[in-house]
């Protein structure tokens, strides 16, 4: 068959889905909320947010049938009821997707001069990785209102979904002229960043105006979370990922896997941060035998030793408590090594990742922390604050005194970067599009 011929078909195909869609919806297959018609569709033509909320809020999100859920959480969206659209759009089922496409075609071919039936058209077609069409339809929106904000927020998700990255940034950056006080798209445009690896300080930028706006955004918290650990701001990244780590919204389950990622990077770039420092103050590094170590150790002022003893004394249980952090998410699985090394994988996503540099050091704090208490017995381990305060008090940075005849350096354990090159974060958008990796 040609490619014509093939391009032919499609359209054909397409074609027979929507009149399906829309007989169906003539007969009322959609459920309670189709046929659209009186208040609620009159509020939704004019893109009168608060009239839909007025009319959807007054049911419970049960009673409301797929495309009543997905029309409500485009109308929280619109006027930053961010969690609650994140609810909406995380706990779709496979039928509320093939649902919401059937409804926003008919209706979309009903009210085919409309940008915003164009744009729910697209976003049914997004969410299912239709993107040819999608991008047609986004298309098509913005010819009938070039100024159409949610339209070109979602074309802008899809360009991202896509690595489109130059597209997404325009679509983005014009969203925000369109619409400044609008959370999701700076949400959306940090979460490109992270998509990207690249660029940390200005997603952080995006998420700190994200939260401006919205303080509680559950997705902007975990972003500006997860770049804190890429920007060795560590007491800052625990902070906002365990505040969604800890939210009892029983809808927003699904970011658990999420959460526990970034919070396993972050322990990561401690815990390497850790052996670093044990490498800056007495030279050195995992493989070292026990007379090179000794050798080392023995050079090491009174206070590094104290110093050196109260970093290794939080960190080491820190590595421990990472180890226990999958038991408690039921999505994910950890296989641990206790020999020299502990590696943890776990699923996210339907992919293994391998975090075989989260707490690979642990053997090797282990073994240093027993070397200097052999040899310094009468030396007391210095109170350092917990790294990253999750098993402590909050010690803030981490600035360290020492010999400066050792040419370690006076930053303390906050000046040790994590790779830039090594984003073991992730994140999701607000409009919770598949992302193609």
């Amino acid at each position: 068959m040609s490619k014509v011929a093939k391009q032919l078909l499609a359209w054909h195909v397409k074609a027979a889905f929507v009149l399906a869609a829309i007989l169906a919806v003539q007969s009322g297959f959609a459920g309670e909320i189709a046929p659209v018609g009186g208040e609620l569709e009159s509020a939704i033509l004019a893109e009168d947010w608060d009239g839909v909320l007025n009319v959807l809020d007054s049911r419970e999100d049960a009673e409301l049938d797929a495309a009543g859920r997905f029309i409500k959480g485009h109308a929280c969206l619109a006027v930053n009821r961010n969690n609650e659209s994140l609810c909406m759009f995380l706990n779709a089922t496979k039928d509320d997707l093939e649902a919401w496409k059937e409804w926003t075609s008919g209706w979309a071919m009903a009210n085919a001069g409309s940008a915003i039936a164009n744009y729910f058209l697209g976003d049914a077609l997004a969410r299912s990785a239709d993107w040819d069409f999608a991008f047609r339809t986004f298309d098509r929106a913005l010819g009938i209102n070039p100024k159409h904000f949610l339209t070109l927020n979602a074309r802008g998700v899809s360009f991202a979904s896509k690595q489109r990255w130059n597209e997404a940034v325009r679509d983005f950056a014009e969203t925000i002229a369109l619409q400044p006080d609008f959370s999701d798209v700076y949400t959306n445009r940090g979460a490109m960043y992270i998509q990207m690896q690249s660029g940390a300080p200005g997603a952080l930028r995006a998420f700190n105006q994200a939260l401006a706006i919205v303080p509680d955004f559950f997705l902007a918290l975990n972003g500006r979370g997860a770049v804190c650990v890429v920007l060795g701001n560590w007491e800052s990244a625990e902070e906002d990922l365990l505040k969604v780590d800890d939210t009892h919204e029983e809808c927003l389950v699904s970011l658990d896997e999420v959460v526990a990622q970034n919070l396993a990077a972050l322990a990561s770039s401690e815990s390497n941060a850790v052996s670093e420092l044990v490498t800056q103050f007495a030279g050195i590094e995992p493989g070292f035998s026990i007379d090179r170590k000794t050798e080392a150790f023995s050079g090491m002022s009174y206070d590094q030793v104290s110093q050196l003893k109260g970093v290794l004394n939080n960190n080491i249980p820190h590595n421990q408590w990472y180890a226990g952090i999958a038991p408690n998410k039921t999505t994910m699985e950890l296989g641990v090594d206790l020999g020299t090394d502990l590696t943890a994988s776990f699923k996210v996503g339907g992919t293994w990742n391998e975090y075989d540099r989260t707490t690979n050091n642990l053997g090797y704090q282990q073994e240093s922390l027993d070397l200097l208490n052999q040899m310094y017995p009468d030396i007391h381990a210095q109170n350092t604050g917990n790294i990253g305060g999750f098993l402590g008090s909050r010690g803030g940075n981490y600035a360290f005194t020492h010999s400066d005849a050792q040419g370690v350096s006076t930053k303390g354990v906050d000046a040790i970067p994590i790779d830039p090159g090594d984003w073991h974060i992730t994140t999701v958008y607000g409009l919770y599009y598949p992302v193609n990796e």
